[in-house]
């Protein structure tokens, strides 16, 4: 049960943003009575961070299975960032992830919420690459995996803004490109991922 409300919650961000998140849109979505989330959740904004809590875990456990399937890769930051963009910023967790930083602007008790999971989420990149605690890299100015990725991640954050705008994706992608042809002399050389 609980997890279906949150899979209606994520749904329901999904297909009708923050602002439209209702406990009666959920429980219609999930199909459950409309007392059921009150045995799981003592309010809105509970069932809220557990569905972020969720997207961001699914988020994660897909970074890192991308991160997995390029790390051999000849030029796996590209294929690390053109994975990500595909899979991850224009698929649900993308568009939902959207949505709730961009209601977060106005809702404190969201921007709390996504603050503290965020924090979890940046302190779990940091494994992409030992030098990420110090910072930028050594004295050629590299930048580390985990410094990549999260310059990247802010990139994509801002081009999913306009792919509504209706550009083409190959558009977006030929940018990316530009961006992995000018980090790639940057990086510190790539090492094996989490738990690696």
């Amino acid at each position: 049960m609980k997890r279906r409300l949150i899979e209606a919650t994520l749904e329901t961000l999904h297909e009708h943003g923050y602002g439209e998140l209702t406990i009666g849109r959920v429980v219609a979505v999930a199909g459950v009575s409309r007392g059921a989330p009150l045995h799981h959740f003592t309010s809105k904004a509970a069932l809220v961070e557990a569905a972020t809590a969720s997207l961001v875990a699914d988020v994660s456990q897909k970074m890192l299975e991308i991160w997995k399937r390029v790390q051999r890769d000849p030029d796996p930051i590209r294929q690390f960032s053109l994975a990500l963009w595909k899979d991850i910023f224009l698929a649900r967790e993308g568009v939902v992830l959207a949505e709730l930083s961009h209601a977060s602007r106005r809702a404190p008790e969201l921007a709390e919420i996504l603050t503290r999971l965020w924090t979890g989420f940046y302190r779990m990149v940091q494994d992409f690459h030992p030098a990420d605690s110090a910072g930028f890299g050594g004295p050629a100015g590299e930048l580390s995996v985990g410094r990549t990725f999260m310059l990247s991640q802010w990139l994509m954050r801002g081009m999913h803004a306009d792919v509504h705008l209706g550009a083409s994706k190959a558009l977006f992608e030929a940018y990316l490109n530009q961006w992995v042809d000018a980090l790639e002399p940057k990086v510190s050389p790539v090492r094996d991922g989490p738990g690696a």
